[in-house]
């Protein structure tokens, strides 16, 4: 009997570094999926703010026969309409979690054009909601990530996925973390 294969999610509220953990395990050697096209239109809303913000086209449907082995990015929201099919292949998830005030900091940063209301409280709400639902689907594999943990100490963070069986090189995916990322530092 094959092996079932893996499929590498990164997850998280919008603003809590899903794009910086992307670019860590891009540079660190995973295949990325993601979308040239999609891209194009974020480089225009938010010219200058991220080199890449590794999206997909959310009209397009993900075909997990693509993904396999690969990492791709799904934001909170997604979570819940996504169709997992737990039979073809195991799902290895990162959880980017990220102090509310932080998230509102780097809101701040890409302009008054773009300013969500999100409420404090829907932040470690929708993380429960969404961690709980991926477990009751039978995806046990969830590494929680604080966004401040990476930034103060990315080796350590890196080495952490590598322990969990992430095939990764965790100092070619240290070695690009920003600290200057840090817009609410503690």
């Amino acid at each position: 009997m094959a092996a079932v294969p893996f499929v590498y999610l990164v997850t998280g509220m919008v603003r809590s570094g899903t794009s910086m953990m992307m670019k860590c395990l891009d540079y660190g050697g995973m295949d990325t999926v993601w979308s040239p096209e999609t891209e194009a239109k974020f480089q225009v809303l938010f010219p200058n703010k991220n080199p890449c913000f590794y999206e997909r086209d959310p009209d397009v449907p993900l075909e997990y026969e693509d993904v396999i082995g690969k990492v791709f990015k799904c934001h909170a929201r997604d979570i819940l309409a996504e169709q997992w099919n737990t039979k073809d292949y195991n799902l290895k998830v990162i959880w980017m979690d990220r102090h509310y005030d932080s998230i509102h900091a780097s809101w701040l940063t890409l302009g008054d054009e773009y300013k969500p209301d999100i409420p404090a409280d829907a932040i470690p709400m929708t993380r429960d909601h969404c961690l709980m639902t991926l477990y009751h689907k039978g995806f046990h594999d969830i590494v929680v990530t604080k966004y401040e943990d990476v930034l103060v100490d990315p080796l350590k963070e890196m080495n952490r996925l590598v322990e969990r069986r992430w095939p990764i090189d965790p100092e070619k995916s240290a070695a690009v973390v920003d600290p200057a990322l840090n817009h609410y530092p503690r």
